[in-house]
């Protein structure tokens, strides 16, 4: 079929891709539903607390990529939406920076 990867997965698909010779381009990192995402401050924590589990696993794998989304608006202004997003991702990078793929 030619098939080589498989995404929006989880790492607790990964024993079945190594099985079938598979990977994934791009992982879920979406810690429950991707409406909640970051910007909303108060979903900082959960997601940030998620990648630090999930990122070392993915990097391990092999994987070269893991999304997040920016959830839903909820009222929330364009411009204060980012500036969130902006804040959450600043936590994140560093545990992605020390958790390369090889």
């Amino acid at each position: 079929m030619g098939l080589q990867s498989v995404e929006l997965l989880e790492v607790k698909d990964f024993p079945t891709l190594k099985k079938h010779g598979l990977t994934c381009a791009v992982v879920s990192g979406v810690p429950g539903s991707i409406t909640s995402g970051l910007n909303h401050v108060e979903n900082h924590g959960n997601i940030v607390a998620f990648m630090e589990q999930t990122l070392p696993a993915v990097a391990q794998f092999g994987a070269p990529n893991v999304i997040c989304f920016s959830g839903n608006r909820k009222g929330l202004d364009d411009e204060k939406g980012l500036e969130n997003c902006a804040i959450g991702l600043k936590r994140i990078a560093p545990v992605a920076r020390s958790t390369r793929s090889p």
